[in-house]
Parts: structure tokens; C-alpha cells; sequence
């Protein structure tokens, strides 16, 4: 037998360990990430800075997932050339009540992110990494902070 051979346990604590290096254990695992759309306002929760306007600033989105909690990590950025980060803000998720009944990779779907307390919409169109914020009361009446 080779020695280069791999037994299935030593397969298994390969990929074990590189799954740990793809986790930030202050959030979980990265499920997805998406980009906050430019028509879109920002969330309640952001102050634009002097200096800037919103067409300036460019928000992503990264939903994480952990066996306790659901974190979202929102990164506000400058503009190019320099993309310098203005804000990081750290959030919960949880599925909108609309989203829960519809059918799987049914659109729109709505996912609310809670932020010291104050509840935004998010709003996927379609199958894209784009989200925008909506103020449908119709989706919105199923706020905390309404």
C-alpha cells in the first residue's frame, strides 16, 4: 500500500478542517450574499455620512448560518476607486411571514432583517444576488416596530 494513499478518515478530517477555516464563528458559515440595489433607499438603521449621497454608497449583504441563530453582515462601502468600508453593521434574520407560505425559489421573497431593534424589509425579485428594501404595506404590516 502507498503511503500516499488516504484512509477515509483522514479524507474526513481534511475537509473538516477546511470547512472550519470557511466559518467565522462569531456568525456561522457563509450561506449567501447579495447586494443592496442602487434604486433602493438604504435601511433605517444606516446614516449616510456628510460628504456622501446615497448613489455614492454600495451596501452588501451576507446572510450567515449557525446551528443557534441566523446573523446578517451588512458592509456600507465608499465609491470606487477606493471602496473603503464606512460602516459594518451586524443584524438578525428571519423569514418573512409571506415568504414561509409561498413555495421554495418562489419570487418575490421577502426576508425581515432586525437591527437594534428596528425591522427592515428585504425584498429578492428574482433569482439574483440583488435585493431592495421594500415599503409595501401590504408586506410591511407584518413588522414589530410598525
Amino acid at each position: 500500500m502507498s503511503k500516499f494513499n488516504l484512509s477515509a478518515i483522514h479524507i474526513i478530517i481534511v475537509l473538516f478542517m477546511l470547512s472550519l477555516c470557511s466559518c467565522d464563528f462569531r456568525y456561522g458559515f457563509i450561506e449567501s450574499e447579495f447586494n443592496l440595489s442602487t434604486e433602493s433607499r438604504l435601511p433605517k438603521w444606516v446614516d449616510i455620512p456628510s460628504g456622501y449621497l446615497r448613489k455614492d454608497l454600495t451596501m452588501t449583504i451576507t446572510f450567515y448560518t449557525h446551528p443557534f441563530f441566523k446573523k446578517v453582515k451588512m458592509i456600507v462601502r465608499s465609491p470606487a476607486p477606493d471602496h473603503k468600508v464606512i460602516m459594518e453593521i451586524i443584524g438578525n434574520q428571519r423569514y418573512h411571514p409571506l415568504t414561509e407560505e409561498q413555495p421554495r425559489d418562489t419570487y418575490p421573497g421577502y426576508i425581515v432583517i432586525s437591527v437594534k431593534g428596528i425591522e427592515e424589509v428585504f425584498e429578492q425579485r428574482e433569482r439574483s444576488p440583488v435585493l431592495y428594501i421594500t415599503d409595501d404595506p401590504k408586506v410591511t404590516c407584518f413588522l414589530k416596530n410598525r
